[in-house]
C-alpha cells in the first residue's frame, strides 16, 4: 500500500512538472510569436513609409512632366501659328513627300483641292498635265543626289499657265539616308507676265 502511494505521489509530481513545462513552453512560444509580430509590424510600417515616399516623389514627377508637356504644347502651338502667319504673308506653299513622292503634308490647298485631300496623293495625281514632269524631275533629282535644288518650273492646269519658284530640300534620317523631300513653292506667275509685257514693249 505504501509503495502504491509513493508511486502515485511520484506520478502526480511528474505530471505537475510536465504541466508546468508545457505551460512554460506555450508562454515562450507566445512570447516568441509576439516578438516576431512586433518585428513584422515594424518592417511593414517601414515598407509603407518607403512606399508613401515613393508615391509622393512620383506625384511630384508627374506634376513636373505635365507642366513641361503643357509648356511644350503651348510653344508648339505658338510656333505653328507664327509659321502659318509667315506662310500666309509670303504666299509660300510648303509640302512634304516621302520617297515615293506621296504627299504627307501640305500647308494649303492646291489645284482646287483641300490640304487633307492632297495628302496621300502624288504630283501626277493632283495634276495629270505633262508639264508636271519638270516638278517631279526636280524632286527625284534631290531624292537621288541628297542635294537641294532650286528652279523655276512652268505648270499648266485646266488650260491656265502658272510659274513656280520651286525649292526642294531632302529630308534625312540620322544615318544620312534620304527619306523624302520638303518643298517650298512660290507662285511667280505675275512677275513672269510682267516680264513678258516688258519684252513686248
Amino acid at each position: 500500500v505504501v509503495a502504491g502511494r509513493v508511486i502515485a505521489l511520484v506520478a502526480t509530481a511528474a505530471h505537475r512538472r510536465l504541466s508546468i513545462l508545457l505551460v512554460l513552453s506555450i508562454v515562450l512560444c507566445l512570447a516568441c510569436a509576439a516578438g516576431l509580430a512586433v518585428l513584422l509590424l515594424r518592417d511593414i510600417r517601414r515598407q509603407l513609409r518607403q512606399l508613401a515616399g515613393r508615391e509622393a516623389r512620383l506625384h511630384r514627377l508627374s506634376a513636373t512632366l505635365d507642366q513641361r508637356v503643357a509648356q511644350r504644347t503651348r510653344a508648339l502651338t505658338e510656333a505653328k501659328l507664327r509659321f502659318e502667319v509667315a506662310l500666309g504673308a509670303t504666299g509660300v506653299t510648303v509640302a512634304t513627300q516621302d520617297r515615293q513622292l506621296v504627299f504627307t503634308w501640305i500647308s494649303k490647298g492646291e489645284f482646287g483641292m483641300a490640304p487633307e485631300d492632297i495628302a496621300g496623293r502624288t504630283d501626277e495625281q493632283l495634276n495629270p498635265d505633262p508639264s508636271m514632269a519638270a516638278v517631279v524631275a526636280a524632286k527625284r533629282g534631290v531624292l537621288d543626289s541628297g542635294q537641294p535644288t532650286r528652279r523655276e518650273v512652268r505648270v499648266m492646269h485646266d488650260g491656265a499657265e502658272r510659274w513656280l519658284d520651286l525649292s526642294v530640300q531632302p529630308t534625312m534620317e540620322e544615318s544620312g539616308e534620304v527619306t523624302g523631300v520638303i518643298t517650298a513653292a512660290i507662285d511667280v506667275t505675275p512677275y513672269k507676265e510682267q516680264e513678258t509685257r516688258i519684252r513686248l514693249l
